[in-house]
């Protein structure tokens, strides 16, 4: 549990807003606590946001990685319909998008 919020393997985050009809989200593989930080060791995939508002996979990436949790742009877990492959969800709420 961190800061009130419980993760557990398996669970989705959102990692990253490209835009507000793309995102980056990972799939936790592993949870880590270092130095007083929380890690997730995460599978990356990227999402687009369908006409019906609802995100679905894209693409899956070549690699795994670390994300800090104070990095995460959302900190509650999302609700995954379908695979660890091809999933579809939706978001909780607003999720800021920053361009730069």
């Amino acid at each position: 549990m961190v800061f009130g919020q419980e993760y557990k393997n398996g669970d989705l985050v959102v990692i990253n807003m490209e835009n507000y009809d793309e995102t980056r989200v990972g799939l936790i593989h592993a949870i880590v606590i270092k130095m007083d930080k929380v890690y997730f060791y995460c599978r990356a995939y990227r999402c687009v946001r369908s006409w019906l508002q609802y995100f679905m996979v894209q693409s899956m990436e070549d690699f795994s990685y670390f994300v800090e949790y104070s990095d995460l742009k959302d900190f509650k877990p999302l609700i995954k319909r379908g695979t660890s492959e091809r999933f579809k969800f939706m978001l909780h709420h607003r999720v800021s998008v920053k361009y730069v």
